[in-house]
């Protein structure tokens, strides 16, 4: 369990924690503390200390290898940005590159704090009020200021067993499919499902066009870094950023051009110069006249042999094992 981990967990049960010349104070709810809790604040008192002290660790090294750009004009988009807002005008209002983040939230819920850990995470990155507006013909990176940020709540406590589940997964469906707009935006919203007074379901949206996959994690990281502060009162002492995203798209569009674009246009055309028109793969029925995304998934499971094989040879080709 991270420090942050914990520092969620303490909070959501109601747990108040300070530092009073040097020392770990608290102020705990009857029974709120169990052994497991306890053992974990144990363990890790002098980093929750260095947490509630606001220390900043972490800063970036190489930050200075990518400018910052000058924030007075519109961003160029990156080439992964591109290429996402083309197949939204393509298909306008198509819910499969939003990335979702449900999460089970147990304990007592501030959602007055969360709302504000939401607020100063937007803040924190341009990325995440980014939205997407033509100027002279050319899609742009406009950043948007927000002053809040508020999260619905739908009350399911009425509804019990099967019936609250299936009303769950119809809603959570619901606000996952519901379109963006990118001109205006937000490019992140969030909504919480009361199941009782000690559970909530939250349920994140965010648009592929402002993170990714790998992003996620560092979203909910921060965010239960934040929550925690905001419960306590203190900073969360996040390290800053030397970058943005907009810093990193306008740095690419000046880096791949010229030479640089064409030797990497010229090994594609090379390598693709013989590659078929279509894949005729066998079916089992007709093929849909108009492609859509509808489909299942297939689990399969790689023993522990093979499973290290692949990291060694992602490793040694320097690439990750997802690729």
């Amino acid at each position: 369990m991270t420090v942050f981990e914990l520092m969620s967990r303490l909070g959501a049960a109601g747990i108040k924690l300070w530092v009073e010349e040097g020392q770990l104070k608290f102020k705990a709810p009857k029974g709120a503390l169990t052994p497991e809790l306890k053992d974990a604040l144990v363990a890790k008192k002098a980093e929750v200390i260095e947490f509630l002290g606001g220390t900043k660790v972490g800063a970036g090294q190489d930050g200075d290898r990518i400018p910052a750009v000058d924030r007075s004009r519109p961003l160029r988009l990156s080439h992964a940005q591109n290429r996402l807002w083309f197949v939204e005008q393509m298909s306008p209002g198509n819910s499969t590159f939003h990335i979702p983040a449900p999460l089970l939230l147990k304990g007592i819920l501030d959602r007055g704090a969360l709302e504000r850990a939401f607020l100063g995470l937007l803040r924190r990155h341009e990325a995440l009020r980014t939205v997407i507006q033509l100027h002279d013909d050319e899609p742009k990176q406009i950043i948007q200021t927000v002053e809040r940020f508020v999260i619905p709540v739908d009350d399911l406590t009425t509804l019990t067993g099967d019936e609250r589940s299936r009303e769950l997964c119809s809603r959570v469906e619901r606000e996952i499919r519901t379109p963006f707009d990118l001109a205006k935006g937000p490019m992140v919203r969030a909504r919480l499902y009361k199941l009782d007074d000690n559970e909530h379901a939250l349920v994140v949206v965010i648009h592929h066009l402002v993170t990714d996959g790998w992003s996620m994690g560092i979203f909910v990281r921060e965010m239960a870094a934040l929550y925690a502060a905001e419960r306590m009162g203190v900073d969360a002492g996040l390290p800053p950023l030397d970058i943005q995203y907009g810093d990193f798209s306008e740095w690419q569009r000046d880096w791949l051009q010229g030479d640089v674009l064409e030797k990497q246009v010229s090994y594609w055309q090379q390598q693709l110069a013989n590659a078929p028109a279509s894949l005729d793969l066998p079916f089992d029925r007709p093929r849909s006249a108009v492609a859509t995304s509808n489909g299942t998934t297939l689990d399969v499971v790689f023993d522990t042999t093979l499973t290290e094989e692949i990291k060694k040879l992602a490793r040694k080709l320097d690439t990750t094992a997802y690729v």
